[in-house]
């Protein structure tokens, strides 16, 4: 059922949004064109108190990061990726050691 899916996504864009303060997030789902369902919530950033709406649009690298977030969860849900391994001796970089995955994508 289109509502229930709808209702269910702006809580779990709501969810994240408490979870995250300052995160923007954006969703649409469309199929063959035809918008299916929307959801919005959070602001454009801690120093940016925009409130994210249809017709917000987001800074590419932004988008990016967010991408590479839900890659990034992906990989950890099913197994792929241990988000409190530490990032400077998975990938032989000093300068990152004692810094998880987890907390790099919270921008600690």
């Amino acid at each position: 059922d289109t509502a229930r899916e709808a209702s269910e996504l702006q809580t779990a864009v709501s969810d994240a949004c408490r979870l995250y303060p300052g995160a923007g997030i954006a969703v649409c789902a469309y199929d063959n064109g035809q918008l299916l369902f929307e959801a919005y919530g959070g602001t454009l950033g801690c120093t940016n108190p925009e409130v994210v709406g249809a017709s917000t649009l987001f800074p590419l690298a932004e988008a990016t990061r967010m991408i590479q977030g839900v890659l990034i969860g992906k990989l950890s849900e099913i197994g792929q990726l241990d988000l409190d391994e530490d990032v400077g001796k998975a990938i032989g970089q000093p300068w990152l050691e004692g810094r998880k995955i987890r907390d790099i994508l919270a921008g600690e």
